[in-house]
């Protein structure tokens, strides 16, 4: 079998908990935030999702082609806007952050 050559892909997961009774404020907030993440240069993937046990926990996953467009993301007016936007809300945000490298493609 022939090994796939890795693109220093970043892929992660930043999982929020946000605090009770705001979680109808964090995906509004979340939808334009995405709308505008989905149309970047160098964006793969990124879908957030809701716990269905937990109405107050979301997880982002995002998925860029590189290293530098993922901190060119961070990097964008919009996202310092939606950072601004749901801080007061929010009482947990962890981020899980991996790069593909040859080792991990069969």
């Amino acid at each position: 079998m022939k090994k796939k050559e890795a693109k220093n892909v970043i892929t992660g997961f930043t999982h929020y908990t946000t605090k009770p009774g705001t979680g109808e404020t964090f995906l509004f907030h979340c939808q334009a935030f995405m709308k505008q993440t989905r149309t970047e240069s160098g964006c793969i993937h990124f879908e957030l999702f809701q716990s269905h046990t937990c109405s107050t926990c979301f997880i982002i996953y995002h998925k860029w082609e590189s290293a530098k467009v993922w901190e060119e993301h961070l990097n964008m007016k919009y996202t310092a806007e939606f950072i601004n936007a749901i801080n007061h809300i929010v009482d947990k945000v962890e981020l899980i952050e991996a790069s593909e490298t040859p080792d991990t493609f069969v």
